[in-house]
């Protein structure tokens, strides 16, 4: 059985909740990433800004200079790093979700997006055509 931490990106990058639109604008573009997940100050995780919020919320350039607090979404779905990676697809297809936040109890260890299933799909289709 292949577990969340076996496809997850450990250790992502974060911002806290008082880091501006322009610091998570300015990650996704150096960073070529699409998610960023919003911590407290104690690394608790509160919150998700992805590509799509600043889109919406940052045409507007004064935006940028708002805290990530005031866009990010706060209503999460998460998994636990031991969860079944099936039941982790399943979430991610039924909720129509781009990611998944990977927690180890209350801890932000991980991220899964569905660019990793796509990864892993692939590996799986090369392995089996050998």
């Amino acid at each position: 059985m292949m577990i969340a931490a076996d496809i997850m990106t450990a250790k992502p990058e974060s911002l806290n909740v008082e880091d501006r639109l322009e610091e998570a604008w300015q990650m996704m573009r150096h960073k070529r990433i699409r998610h960023i997940p919003i911590t407290k100050r104690d690394g608790t995780l509160v919150g998700l800004i992805t590509h799509r919020n600043l889109l919406v919320n940052a045409q507007d350039t004064s935006h940028l200079s708002l805290p990530v607090a005031e866009i990010m979404d706060t209503n999460l779905d998460t998994v636990q790093d031991t969860d079944d990676l099936k039941d982790v697809a399943v979430k991610l297809y039924d909720r129509k979700v781009g990611c998944v936040p990977v927690l180890q109890g209350d801890d932000l260890v991980g991220i899964i997006t569905s660019g990793d299933f796509v990864a892993l799909a692939k590996r799986l289709l090369e392995k089996a055509g050998d």
